[in-house]
């Protein structure tokens, strides 16, 4: 998919089912606050203006939405930035939304963002539902560094990545 093609807004709709699922923790993900923020705008949107759902808590500055908990099913919502790495260590969660993935390095996503969906001793590998058809960052490797003929190139298929949802 390309620009302006509707893949943060897609996102936001598919953070939906889970956020309205009872005792839920997810995150959004971006490189930095101001593109994670990006599908938090449309969250917020639809959850207080359209479906005017009780907020227990939230944390806003600006405008800009970092976290909710809605009243009743207490189910969180964070927004995290890739910048701050401390911010992504603690819990599990039960799903995780990239958002500009290609600008996120490697580094991070295998040391701060794929343990966080590992729960119980079971690993839930990442399964993209927005705007890549690869099925784990492991296929994508294989896949695009066959394709450039360089298997050492280690960043290449983040190069290729645009927006990317993992559930467990």
């Amino acid at each position: 998919m390309g620009r302006r093609s509707g893949k943060s807004w897609s996102a936001a709709h598919e953070v939906l089912p889970w956020l309205l699922t009872p005792n839920t923790r997810g995150w959004i993900v971006g490189p930095n606050y101001n593109l994670a923020n990006k599908i938090a705008r449309e969250v917020k949107r639809i959850v207080m203006t359209q479906l005017k759902l009780p907020i227990a808590s939230k944390k806003e500055i600006s405008g800009d939405l970092y976290y909710m908990k809605l009243a009743g099913l207490n189910s969180e919502l964070s927004v995290k930035s890739a910048e701050n790495q401390d911010s992504l260590i603690g819990e599990g969660i039960d799903y995780l939304i990239i958002d500009e993935a290609a600008l996120i390095p490697r580094r991070t996503f295998e040391m701060y963002l794929r343990p966080k969906l590992i729960k119980l001793g079971h690993c839930f590998y990442p399964r993209p539902v927005v705007s890549t058809t690869c099925t784990s960052f492991m296929s994508l490797d294989k896949a695009q560094n066959s394709q450039n003929g360089n298997p050492g190139d280690s960043q290449a298929p983040y190069r290729h990545i645009s927006k990317m949802m993992f559930k467990n």
